[in-house]
């Protein structure tokens, strides 16, 4: 579906209701605006959900080293490499 939204003085476009409402933009939420050809895009930055998502996945693995005294710091230190690997695999998957 395709939407219409005026740009305002101060360079600030709205997302429709429906869009928001379907990738659960809320206030606050950040996004990252790009072009490419012409064309706007606006992806929702989703690291939030992905970090809870790697810790779901991961949670007996991280009860593993845990239990051996891996501290706060190593897990997060296991948790952001999970998702540096993640990115990479999103932007070989764009390529063309």
């Amino acid at each position: 579906m395709q939407y219409v939204s005026r740009v305002t003085s101060k360079g600030t476009i709205t997302l429709p209701a429906a869009i928001r409402t379907q990738l659960s933009i809320t206030p606050g939420v950040q996004v990252h605006i790009d072009h490419l050809d012409g064309a706007i895009r606006v992806i929702k930055d989703d690291y939030d959900e992905r970090l809870a998502d790697i810790r779901r996945k991961n949670a007996a693995h991280l009860a593993r080293y845990s239990a051996r005294g891996v501290s706060a710091t190593n897990e997060r230190e296991l948790i952001e490499r999970g998702l540096a690997d993640q990115a990479v695999q999103r932007h070989k998957r764009a390529l063309p």
